[in-house]
């Protein structure tokens, strides 16, 4: 958009474009196209942000476009120079007359396409764009992370309550152990003042005492009764009575007991080549906590095996809980006369089994 003509005149330093009133008071008219030309100039502006093609120049004390200059014999410059003279006649509306603007080779040079003054607005329309986006962008982001901190504070400090729940409940778990095993200590130290240290009689039904390791067994001293059951291999019954005169190493153990396993292929070698030479010494095994669901089924193992002393077949857990077995294998060494001398749980070395092989039979004889 071009505007043909741009009026712009200061009230105050020409007496053209002014009239005084009849009061004495002045009265200042603007400029005929005044407002028209604010508003075009805004509309050019925002709409492809260039400036008119009119030039200016200083005409003596105010700012005249050229080509209003260069058409003195204008009829309408004259009758507005006529009315500008005559106070009383009154000023006639400003008309709206569209005109080519001037061709003025130095107008042409000082308004260049692309020239700075041009170029300038459309950077700065721009740039400000640019940065308001940025603005929106950066107080949107931290919108979002306030509320992303917010909720991760909120899952944080509802894990804390979680587990600061979970340490109570431990406590008091540890505390309800505490006062278990404080009773437990009690009952036992009134126990042992009650009944006093063992002695050295039968237990009723021949059983012995579970035994505890790393404690003084109670076993020790108490007579064993009679071991009934059946014995594998000769499929008959068998009852041995521990007070018969032959000392005896009872060797309990279960078919899926890795150390059991182990331990018995290497009694059985050295009994079958030691057996002589103890005339008071018996060894006699137990298989018992017989479970075929397990690993290394009994039949097929003591087939395999032809242990060389009875073995007798524990099928309820009677001779088991006669012993007071606690684990396997498990080692029962009884006197001549029945009397219980040791006991263990664990595998026994070979030679520490021929230790106390040796040992029984010296005392026998």
């Amino acid at each position: 958009m071009v505007v043909s003509r741009l009026f712009y005149e200061d009230p105050g330093t020409s007496a053209r474009f002014r009239r005084i009133n009849p009061h004495g008071r002045n009265q200042v008219t603007p400029v005929r196209g005044n407002a028209i030309c604010v508003v075009t100039t805004i509309v050019t502006s925002l709409s492809d942000i260039s400036f008119p093609a009119a030039v200016y120049r200083i005409g003596g004390d105010s700012l005249l476009a050229m080509e209003h200059d260069e058409h003195p014999n204008d009829p309408q410059t004259a009758s507005e120079d006529e009315t500008a003279a005559d106070p009383m006649t009154p000023e006639p509306p400003p008309t709206m007359t569209p005109r080519p603007p001037a061709e003025d080779p130095g107008a042409t040079a000082h308004q260049e396409p692309g020239s700075s003054h041009s170029v300038l607005p459309k950077v700065l329309v721009v740039l400000g764009a640019v940065v308001l986006i940025a603005i929106l962008g950066m107080q949107a982001y931290i919108v979002a992370s306030a509320n992303n901190t917010s909720a991760q504070v909120e899952s944080l400090e509802g894990a804390v309550s979680d587990l600061s729940g979970d340490v109570a409940r431990v406590e008091g778990s540890v505390e309800q152990v505490g006062t278990q095993v404080a009773e437990f200590e009690a009952a036992a130290a009134n126990s042992s003042l009650a009944t006093g240290p063992p002695s050295a009689v039968a237990v009723p039904a021949g059983s012995l005492p579970r035994f505890e390791q790393g404690q003084e067994d109670t076993a020790v001293g108490v007579h064993l009764g009679n071991v009934a059951g059946d014995e594998y291999y000769t499929q008959s019954a068998l009852d041995v009575d521990p007070a018969d005169g032959t000392a005896r190493l009872w060797l309990i153990w279960a078919h899926w007991c890795p150390y059991c396993q182990e331990e018995l292929p290497g009694v059985s070698a050295w009994w079958t080549a030691n057996a002589d030479s103890y005339e008071n010494v018996e060894v006699v095994s137990v298989t018992t906590s017989i479970d075929p669901s397990r690993g290394n089924p009994l039949e097929p193992y003591l087939d395999d095996l032809q242990l060389p002393f009875p073995t007798l077949v524990d099928d309820d857990l009677t001779m088991s809980s006669q012993f007071g077995v606690s684990a396997f294998p498990f080692w029962v060494v009884t006197g001549g006369d029945g009397q219980v001398l040791f006991r263990t749980a664990g595998l026994l070395p070979i030679e520490q089994v021929e230790a106390i092989a040796g040992q029984l039979e010296d005392l026998a004889a």
